[in-house]
């Protein structure tokens, strides 16, 4: 496992989580929500599970 690619797997998921908790908040909140947040929130989660599955199961870059 790369120190880089452990990297980026930590920063997508603390990005992951941010706007996942952003996204709730704004819905019971009412605060304003745009909508790119949406397919962001899907892209971050998606890059880091085949991230982080790639790590697990040994495959190379």
């Amino acid at each position: 496992m790369s120190r880089a690619m452990s990297f980026t797997i930590r920063i997508l998921l603390v990005l992951f989580i941010l706007v996942s908790v952003y996204a709730v908040m704004a819905f019971n909140f009412h605060l304003p929500f745009p909508l790119a947040m949406t397919p962001l929130n899907t892209l971050l989660g998606f890059s880091f599970a085949l991230l982080h599955a790639s790590q697990r199961n040994g495959w190379k870059r």
